[in-house]
């Protein structure tokens, strides 16, 4: 299937979120995640089914000093 990530198209044929981080390997605890425009808690991200065409957008945390 076909997602788009901040403005980005992705093959994937992962059926969930955290399997996409994952796959993509980006650190979850660092990362906020909105999907079709809304932001997901945490807890949704192994139990949202990706589908087809669906839009995500993920800003990294940053803290500092």
């Amino acid at each position: 299937m076909t997602i788009t990530v901040n403005d980005k198209k992705y093959e994937t044929a992962q059926t969930t979120i955290e399997g996409f981080l994952r796959e993509r390997g980006f650190e979850p605890k660092l990362i906020v995640v909105e999907y079709n425009d809304r932001i997901l808690a945490r807890t949704e991200w192994d139990t949202v089914t990706l589908k087809d065409g669906d839009v995500l957008q993920m800003a990294h945390m940053v803290a500092g000093g």
